[in-house]
């Protein structure tokens, strides 16, 4: 026989349990056993949540999580001790170490604060000891994890080679977010910015959402002959507000060194009677100096036809350096 006592009220709580014994065909013996139960004051604490996801967080940056505690007991509850299993120094406490939550409170707080320094999941657990007996040691499971958008490119440097003087040459720069979360672009520009180089259709400020790329397409457009340099700046959003990367860029500008010999201005040809010829030689050259070939679109006379052009040697529409025509 199972006997349960599910006290209402409190104090002492009296009952008899009577059972009946056949003795023979007309008589029954009764048998009494007296029940004696008290009821008591006692705790019951409950929290809200039970669980706490603090979810992706941005790394550098918190969250703070409120745990409530009630106590839905008869009697005080006296919290002893909050603290944490692990001491995951990703979590940290913001509360007092004891509490005292009257029957019926439920005004009482832990707060928990969640501030994730890499890309790892983080857990711990906030254990929450008193004189509750329904749970002496509570204890709710804790997780999160940061979260940061990571900004790669595919080359340290972009090196144009030779390009000539007002020609252009165009290579390509991949910008991959390798994080988990949303980078944001928020400008581009050469440090120099000199007129050599430019960006070719591309806003300077974009987002990027995670696990994605784009292509940058930087131009080369050499203004003058020889080595030219600058820096590719890249201002973004990863880890910290204001990061940057940089991407060396250089190339090399090209031209013909022309010159006309003699370089007399004009060509005087002296006096000649009509129908005597005189004949004088213009030599067109690539100087020694020359880093491009010198290319002759066309030789022709303008404004008079008592003027004929031979050529010397054979023609050639492109002169390297120390080449003459």
């Amino acid at each position: 026989i199972n006997i349960q006592f599910d006290p209402s009220t409190l104090g002492v709580k009296t009952a008899e349990l009577s059972i009946g014994i056949r003795e023979d065909a007309t008589s029954v013996r009764s048998l009494k056993v007296p029940l004696l139960g008290k009821t008591v004051q006692r705790p019951l604490i409950q929290v809200t949540p039970s669980t706490v996801d603090c979810g992706g967080i941005r790394i550098l940056q918190s969250i703070d999580t409120t745990i409530t505690i009630s106590n839905e007991g008869t009697d005080t509850l006296f919290v002893s001790a909050i603290g944490l299993q692990e001491n995951n120094p990703h979590f940290q406490v913001l509360s007092p170490d004891t509490l005292r939550i009257d029957p019926g409170s439920s005004n009482n707080s832990v707060t928990v604060r969640f501030s994730p320094v890499n890309l790892t999941a983080q857990t711990d657990t906030l254990l929450i000891e008193s004189n509750a007996p329904n749970n002496p040691i509570l204890k709710i499971p804790l997780n999160g994890i940061g979260i940061a958008p990571v900004m790669e490119v595919d080359s340290d440097s972009l090196a144009f080679g030779r390009t000539s003087v007002g020609q252009t040459d165009t290579l390509e720069l991949m910008l991959t977010n390798s994080g988990t979360d949303t980078l944001q672009i928020s400008e581009l520009f050469f440090k120099l910015n000199n007129g050599n180089f430019e960006i070719l259709d591309a806003p300077t400020s974009f987002p990027l959402a995670a696990g994605r790329n784009v292509i940058i397409q930087a131009v080369f457009r050499p203004l003058s002959a020889g080595l030219h340099i600058d820096t590719l700046t890249i201002r973004h959003n990863t880890f910290f507000r204001d990061s940057i990367t940089t991407v060396p860029i250089s190339g090399i500008g090209i031209s013909p060194d022309v010159m006309i010999i003699p370089a007399d201005d004009p060509l005087f040809f002296g006096n000649v009677f009509p129908k005597d010829s005189v004949e004088k030689s213009v030599v067109i050259r690539n100087g020694e100096s020359a880093t491009d070939k010198l290319k002759v679109k066309e030789i022709r006379l303008e404004q008079h036809n008592e003027f004929t052009i031979s050529f010397l040697s054979d023609f050639s529409d492109s002169l390297e350096a120390n080449d003459s025509l």
